[in-house]
C-alpha cells in the first residue's frame, strides 16, 4: 500500500436504502426492526468490503446471506451474528482489495468514456461501484441495466461482453443484482454491476454468432396457434428443456469421459472448449417468442421460468445416485451412497429464484427478458454437462419413501412431537398418529431452521425451494412430460430409447411435492444445525455424473 493510501478516498459509496418487501412475496415478511438490523450490516458491508474476499475472485456472500435470512424473517439479532461469522471466516478488513482508491495510486475514475477499459481488473471494483451508483442515480435502475447489460452493443459484443459477465462467476452477478431488484436497494444493484464488470467473460461459445435469431422466434408453433395451453412441457414454440435434456443425454459427445475427463483440472473449461458450440446448437431449439417476453405480466413469461425451476430443482433433488457404481475391494460400497448436491448446480438453482424480479420490471425491454431467459437456460445446460451429465433418479432418490421424512427436524421424524400434530390428533383420533399425513407441513420445520443457518448457500437454496413451491406445489403427477415426437431427434438413430438415458421414463412421476422433498434432502446433507464453518459444508464440487464421484473414500484406487 502506498503512502497515498492513508489519504481519504475519492470513492464514497452512497448509503443504502432500507430493504423493501420482497417482490416475490410468499415469504413470512419482516418487520421494520428486522429491516433496520439487516440494513446496518448491509450498509457496513457496502462501505467496507470488496465483493471478492481474495485474489482468486471468491465471492463475499454477506449481502446474500443477510437478505435471504431477512426474507425468511430471521430475528434482528441474527444479522450481526451473520456479520461476525463472515468476518471470522472470510472477510478481513486489512485485505488489500478492501482499500478504496485515493489520488495518486493509479486508479482512475470510471466514466462512460472509459468504462470498458478496466474490465476484469479487481482493483477497479470501487471505481466501478461509484460509476454505477451515479448512473443509477441519474437514469434509474431499469435504464442502467438496459444500457450496460442488454444493449446490443454491450451484451455480447467485444470488449464489453456484459451478458457473459452477468452469467459468469458461477452466476453471482446475476444473483447479486437480483437481490437489489427484489428488495428495492439500488446500491446492491450497483454492487452487482461492478461485480459483473470485474468478472471474466468466458462462455462465448454458448452464444455463437447468429444464435439469437435462431432461438427467438417471431411466431408460435401451429399447435399453440390452435389454443393449446402453454405449460412447462408445452412451450409456445420449440422444445421444452425436458426434451432438450433428453436429447443431450443421449449424445455420446456430451457424455462424461468425452466432454470432459475425470482427471481434467477444470471440467468446465474442458466442456466449453470441446462442446460449447454443440450445447449451443441444442439450445437453439429452446425458443422464446414475442408473447413470452412482451411485458411484465407473469402470463407471458411464467411458463418459461417454471421450466427453469423444474429443471434446476431436479438437478439437485434427483441426481444423487441410489447405488454405488460397482463393488469395491474393501466391500464398503454397500447400501445407499450419501446424498451429494453439486456446488455449481446449486448456483444455477439459486439464480433461478431471481428471474421474476428482473422480468416483472415494466421498463425492461422484450429483448432483455429474452436474453435473461436464454442466458440461464444455456448456463444450466452447460453446468449439467460440466458436472458429468448426471442422470435423474426420480423414483429412487427424489421419491424415495424417506424423502418426506427427512424434511422434518430430526426430533420430529417418526414422532408426534410438534404441537400442530397433537392438535390434529385431538381433532381426529381415528387418524393414525405419527403418520406423515397427520403432521404439519415440513416447511414449518425447514424455514425456521434455514433462516438461522450459517451456510449462506443453504439459506438461499431452501428459500428458493419455498418460493418454487408457492408457484408450483399444486402440480399433479403426469403434468411434466417429453415431446415424444421430438425426443428421438438428434444425437443418434431412432429406436434407441433416448428418454430412458437420463429420465428413465420417470419424469411423469414428478409432482408438486418435489420442492419440499428437495429442500429436505439439502437440509439433511448440509445438517440441520451447521456452524457455517467450511469443514461443515457438504456441497460437493465433484462432477457427480462420473462414477468416480461415488466411490467411497479409501476405495478410489
Amino acid at each position: 500500500m502506498t503512502a497515498a493510501a492513508s489519504a481519504p478516498s475519492w470513492v464514497q459509496p452512497r448509503t443504502l436504502t432500507l430493504p423493501q418487501p420482497s417482490l416475490l412475496g410468499a415469504q413470512p415478511g419482516f418487520t421494520h426492526e428486522q429491516a433496520k438490523a439487516a440494513h446496518a450490516v448491509l450498509n457496513d458491508n457496502h462501505d467496507q468490503f470488496h465483493v471478492f474476499f481474495n485474489l482468486s475472485g471468491f465471492h463475499n456472500h454477506l449481502a446474500h446471506h443477510v437478505l435471504a435470512a431477512l426474507a425468511l424473517s430471521a430475528p434482528p439479532s441474527h444479522y450481526q451474528r451473520a456479520d461476525t461469522h463472515a468476518r471470522s471466516v472470510w472477510l478481513d478488513p486489512a485485505f488489500k482489495l478492501n482499500h478504496k482508491p485515493v489520488q495518486g495510486d493509479g486508479i482512475e475514475r470510471i466514466t462512460r468514456g472509459n468504462w470498458t477499459a478496466h474490465l476484469l481488473e479487481l482493483s477497479y471494483y470501487w471505481s466501478y461501484l461509484a460509476f454505477f451508483e451515479d448512473e443509477i442515480a441519474q437514469h434509474g435502475v431499469p435504464a442502467t441495466l438496459e444500457h450496460f447489460l442488454f444493449d446490443e452493443q454491450h451484451a455480447l459484443a467485444s470488449p464489453a461482453h456484459m451478458l457473459l459477465r452477468l452469467f459468469g462467476g458461477a452466476l453471482h452477478p446475476l444473483i447479486h443484482i437480483g437481490y437489489g431488484l427484489e428488495f428495492g436497494i439500488d446500491g446492491i444493484v450497483a454492487e452487482g454491476l461492478a461485480m459483473a464488470a470485474i468478472t471474466e467473460a468466458r462462455e462465448t461459445d454458448l452464444f455463437p454468432e447468429g444464435w439469437y435469431a435462431k432461438a427467438h422466434c417471431h411466431t408460435p408453433s401451429e399447435q399453440k396457434k390452435k389454443g393449446t395451453k402453454v405449460t412447462p412441457s408445452n412451450p409456445r414454440s420449440g422444445l421444452s428443456l425436458f426434451t432438450i435434456f433428453a436429447q443431450m443425454g443421449a449424445d455420446p459427445a456430451l457424455a462424461p469421459g468425452t466432454a470432459a475427463q475425470w482427471s481434467d483440472a477444470s471440467k468446465f473449461a474442458s466442456v466449453l472448449k470441446r462442446c460449447g458450440t454443440r450445447i449451443a446448437r441444442y439450445l437453439e431449439h429452446w425458443h422464446t417468442t414475442p408473447e413470452d417476453v412482451q411485458g411484465p405480466e407473469e402470463s407471458a413469461w411464467g411458463a418459461k421460468v417454471d421450466e427453469l425451476i423444474w429443471i434446476n430443482t431436479l438437478l439437485l433433488g434427483a441426481t444423487s445416485r441410489p447405488h454405488y457404481p460397482t463393488p469395491t475391494p474393501s466391500g464398503s460400497a454397500k447400501g445407499e451412497p450419501p446424498l451429494q448436491h453439486n456446488f455449481f448446480l446449486m448456483h444455477t438453482h439459486n439464480a433461478t429464484l431471481f428471474l421474476p424480479s428482473y422480468l416483472r420490471s415494466a421498463a425492461l425491454s422484450p429483448r432483455a427478458r429474452a436474453l435473461l431467459l436464454h442466458g440461464l437456460a444455456r448456463s444450466t445446460a452447460y453446468y449439467w454437462i460440466a458436472t458429468g451429465r448426471p442422470d435423474f433418479f426420480v423414483a429412487e432418490r427424489l421419491y424415495d419413501p424417506r424423502s418426506l421424512e427427512r424434511a422434518y427436524r430430526p426430533e420430529h421424524q417418526g414422532s408426534d412431537a410438534n404441537s400442530t400434530e397433537r392438535a390434529a390428533a385431538l381433532m381426529d383420533r381415528a387418524e393414525e398418529k405419527g403418520g406423515i399425513d397427520s403432521r404439519s407441513s415440513p416447511w414449518y420445520d425447514l424455514l425456521p431452521a434455514a433462516s438461522l443457518h450459517m451456510d449462506e448457500h443453504l439459506v438461499k437454496a431452501i428459500r428458493a425451494q419455498a418460493y418454487f413451491a408457492s408457484r408450483l406445489a399444486h402440480t399433479a403427477p403426469g403434468s411434466l412430460h417429453l415431446q415424444e415426437e421430438d425426443v428421438l431427434d438428434g444425437g443418434g438413430s431412432k429406436g434407441e430409447g433416448k428418454e430412458e438415458r437420463v429420465w428413465k421414463g420417470q419424469l411423469g412421476l414428478v409432482d408438486g411435492s418435489a420442492f419440499v422433498r428437495t429442500a429436505g434432502q439439502m437440509m439433511e446433507s448440509q445438517t440441520w444445525a451447521a456452524s457455517g464453518l467450511e469443514a461443515d459444508m457438504k456441497w460437493t464440487q465433484q462432477a457427480i455424473g462420473f462414477d468416480e464421484a461415488w466411490v467411497p473414500k479409501g476405495d478410489e484406487h
